[in-house]
């Protein structure tokens, strides 16, 4: 007998042993059965989806979205709930801290469908972990345990609100030591086994603190011990862009207001792709038909460096020309205005992956005109900037080859 024939029977009486003693499969891989890979899930932030390496969030996952307050980790589960839904998952929402059913709806959750459930009175955080491994362990179909998960996303908001129950029998001046954290400790495993088997994701929700007598390096922690960043997959860090250049303005019948901000997120840990990869996404406190699409198209622009804003001048990268690569402006309008003249709208959305680049700049230039009618339509506001009347800064537009017009 060759030896090759040796090894395979030994492989073989060995995988056998582990049935026969565990109860268990001993896999394989070759080409006829390739070695399986993770489910992306989209997120419907298409800059996280790229960050992430695999299109979206992977299942079989336990994901810790953190940051401080307003940094955008419930509008990150709330749009990820939304996109699954339209593809006909399930999303089941632990509510611990409260959330607002018209701005979910804003955000494309479907509440009325059958497709999100949502809980929130709980004891103890004893049941709200029992809970979640209950929907995580669910199957479509009940007698067929290869059957799809029932719940394809599971979110706990917020990690500091599961209690354990020692904590909420005493009184508030009980020290209690450790015991959220210990909770956590013996749970992890066991939502993280039940997630593996049903391919579906768990997203917690978590907070920052800061320790107190912290020297060197950062002072940041997050509640429920080190069991959670030691199990997550994947966490993620949001935090709120401060400062006017981030807010998103817009005007209508009312004046100028503020309809969003951006926030950054950052994967700092990551066991399906490359780890403290960063980016920003923009965030809008309106409805999706209220919104300027100009502004969606130049953050993801930017968030794919296919456009760069430094100082005064709006960078292209990609441009092959030096004299291409800039325009300086500190008018965001007429920059608007040269993306269009000079047909830059469809060479951004071609290298951003849209199919039918012609119809979506001509949606952007469409939804440019109706936002400009409405700030002309607008009344003027009473607070005047004490700079108005100045003279404007001078604008150098870039000289184009014939080749770009």
């Amino acid at each position: 007998m060759s030896n090759e024939k040796v090894k395979q029977s030994r492989d073989t009486a060995i995988k056998n042993q582990f049935t026969k003693q565990f109860g268990i499969n001993v896999r394989t891989f070759s080409d006829n059965e390739p070695a399986p890979t993770y489910r992306p899930l989209p997120t419907g932030i298409a800059e996280i989806d790229t960050a992430s390496g695999i299109g979206g969030m992977p299942g079989g996952t336990i994901i810790e979205a953190f940051g401080p307050s307003q940094s955008g980790k419930s509008y990150y589960c709330c749009v990820m709930s939304a996109e699954i839904i339209k593809n006909g998952g399930r999303v089941l929402y632990i509510d611990l801290e409260g959330l607002d059913f018209n701005r979910l709806q804003d955000l494309g959750v479907v509440l009325d469908g059958g497709h999100f459930h949502y809980v929130s009175d709980f004891e103890n955080g004893e049941q709200v972990l029992e809970a979640a491994k209950f929907a995580l362990s669910l199957k479509e179909d009940e007698n067929n345990p290869l059957s799809k998960c029932f719940y394809d996303l599971v979110v706990i908001d917020s990690i500091y609100m599961v209690r354990p129950k020692v904590e909420e029998e005493k009184n508030l001046e009980d020290a209690v030591v450790a015991t959220q954290a210990r909770l956590f400790s013996k749970a992890m495993p066991q939502l993280l086994s039940r997630v593996r088997k049903n391919d579906n994701i768990l997203i917690l929700i978590n907070q920052v603190r800061n320790k107190i007598g912290v020297m060197y390096g950062s002072p940041e922690t997050t509640p429920g011990g080190e069991a959670i960043r030691f199990v997550c997959h994947i966490r993620i860090r949001f935090e709120q862009m401060t400062g006017k250049d981030w807010k998103i303005r817009s005007s209508d019948s009312n004046g100028e207001r503020i309809i969003g901000g951006h926030s950054k997120f950052e994967f700092i840990k990551s066991r399906v792709g490359v780890p403290n990869i960063s980016g920003y996404f923009p965030i809008y406190f309106v409805p999706n038909d209220q919104l300027d699409q100009f502004e969606l198209m130049f953050a993801k622009a930017c968030n794919a460096k296919l456009l760069r804003l430094w100082g005064g001048q709006y960078l292209f990268p990609w441009a092959t020309s030096p004299k291409q690569a800039t325009f300086a402006t500190k008018d965001f309008d007429e920059f608007k205005d040269y993306l269009i003249e000079y047909d830059y709208l469809p060479k951004i959305l071609e290298k951003l992956g849209y199919s039918n680049v012609d119809a979506e700049a001509q949606k952007i230039i469409e939804n440019v005109q109706k936002m400009r009618e409405q700030k002309a339509n607008a009344p003027r506001l009473d607070n005047v900037d004490e700079d108005e009347g100045e003279d404007d800064e001078d604008v150098v537009p870039i000289t184009t080859s014939d080749d770009d017009e």
